[in-house]
């Protein structure tokens, strides 16, 4: 299952890496850089950066996890760009976006312990949960 299921000290993790996300762009914010600016260039690293380690790694280690979490930051910030006039304002967007990101964890488990009790087997349920998610939208949807 996605996040092995969902819990609150998930959630607490994920709003605490959020909050050291915004923490590093005002860093970054702080030293005279435009909001909008620093979110663009973190954008096209984290793109790059996922770029060539995806096309330099096999699939173990821990590259792929930091894949991830690059992965991770680039979905919270793009959907909170348009709103990165002041770090406030942004960071209130990113915030919202971390909330609407747990919900759908929290949905997509609710949703496979749904499914696990139609087909207890293992992938028949994550398969329907995946289609599930997919065809309702729910990773567009916002808070």
């Amino acid at each position: 299952m996605t996040f092995c299921g969902y819990n609150k000290t998930m959630a607490d993790g994920i709003s605490t890496l959020v909050e050291g996300m915004i923490e590093a762009m005002g860093v970054r914010h702080s030293r005279g850089v435009p909001m909008r600016e620093v979110v663009d260039a973190e954008l096209r690293d984290l793109c790059a950066m996922n770029s060539a380690l995806l096309g330099a790694t096999p699939g173990s280690g821990l590259l792929p996890g930091l894949c991830g979490i690059n992965l991770f930051a680039q979905t919270i910030f793009s959907r909170a760009r348009d709103e990165a006039d002041d770090l406030q304002s942004f960071a209130r967007a990113c915030r919202r976006e971390c909330r609407t990101f747990i919900d759908l964890v929290k949905a997509t488990e609710e949703r496979h312990q749904l499914e696990l009790k139609r087909a207890p087997e293992g992938t028949a349920a994550i398969g329907a949960v995946a289609r599930w998610l997919i065809s309702d939208g729910l990773d567009t949807k916002a808070a």
